[in-house]
C-alpha cells in the first residue's frame, strides 16, 4: 500500500498492489481542495497503516467538507 500525489490535479490516491500478481487498485482519491495541503507547514500526507487484522487501512486526509484533517478508514477485507 502507497499513497501519490497527482499535483497537477491536486488530487491525492490511496494505492493497494498485489506483489503476487502485480495488480494495482486505488482505493480513494481525495482532492485536497488548496496548494496549502499538497506543500508546506500544514501539507496533508495520507501516511497510510494497517490495521493489527490487516482488513483495514487507516489514513489522514483533508475531510471536504471543513477542509479539517482527519483520520479515515478504508476496508479492504476481500480484495
Amino acid at each position: 500500500m502507497t499513497d501519490r500525489k497527482h499535483c497537477s490535479t491536486m488530487d491525492q490516491a490511496l494505492l493497494l498492489y498485489n506483489l503476487q500478481t502485480g495488480q494495482k487498485a486505488e482505493l480513494c482519491r481525495c482532492a485536497m481542495q488548496d496548494k496549502k495541503y499538497i506543500s508546506g507547514d500544514i501539507r496533508c500526507d495520507f501516511h497510510p497503516r494497517w490495521s493489527r487484522n490487516g482488513d483495514q487501512i487507516c489514513f489522514d486526509a483533508i475531510e471536504p467538507v471543513n477542509g479539517t484533517r482527519q483520520l479515515h478508514i478504508a476496508y479492504v477485507k476481500g480484495l
